[in-house]
């Protein structure tokens, strides 16, 4: 939890089977604007409260749920985990659930990040982030650069999607030649 201004601002959702808390429902939860939610069977539930339909970043849902999800004009981060739905993949290109997103993060397998990037959503990016060790830095770079995402500044890796108390990170900005060399 992190309170700023004293109120809620970033909070983590742990949630086990069973029946969502009804205080998801309080008007309090409005001031959150950060959420990463752990435990997925109830994510969109809870997501579709008008409490939290303020959010700008959503962090740890799987590219189904997204579906799932009424429009969210306000977010600007989203962190998400590829899971073989080529329908959320599509939907992210041609960035018609999040209007406003400008950082995505990724977890899956690389090649299917291109298609995503490689639509309408790409052109407005400003930091892509990939998560998984696997996957090497300057390949995300190149990718970026490929694709004449002039507006990405900045690409990311982070050690792991649902390490919620901290993970390593590693990032590149661009130079002023444009290219991912800081």
């Amino acid at each position: 939890r992190t309170f700023e201004r004293g109120f809620l601002a970033r909070a983590t959702l742990r949630m086990n089977r069973g029946e969502i808390p009804s205080g998801f429902d309080d008007p309090a939860w409005a001031t959150v604007h950060t959420l990463t939610i752990a435990g997925y069977e109830y994510a969109n539930d809870v997501l579709a409260r008008p409490s939290l339909q303020h959010l700008r970043r959503i962090k740890g849902l799987y590219t189904n749920q997204i579906l799932a999800l009424p429009e969210r004009s306000a977010v600007e981060a989203l962190d998400l985990q590829i899971n073989h739905s080529v329908e959320v993949e599509k939907d992210l290109a041609q960035s018609r659930s999040f209007p406003n997103l400008r950082a995505p993060g990724v977890d899956g397998v690389f090649e299917r990040i291109e298609p995503i990037l490689g639509g309408p959503l790409g052109r407005r990016l400003e930091v892509v982030t990939r998560y998984g060790y696997e996957h090497p830095l300057g390949a995300l770079g190149r990718l970026v650069e490929r694709l004449s995402l002039s507006n990405v500044r900045e690409v990311r890796t982070v050690g792991y999607l649902h390490a919620y108390d901290g993970s390593w990170r590693f990032a590149l900005r661009r130079d002023r030649q444009g290219r991912f060399t800081e």
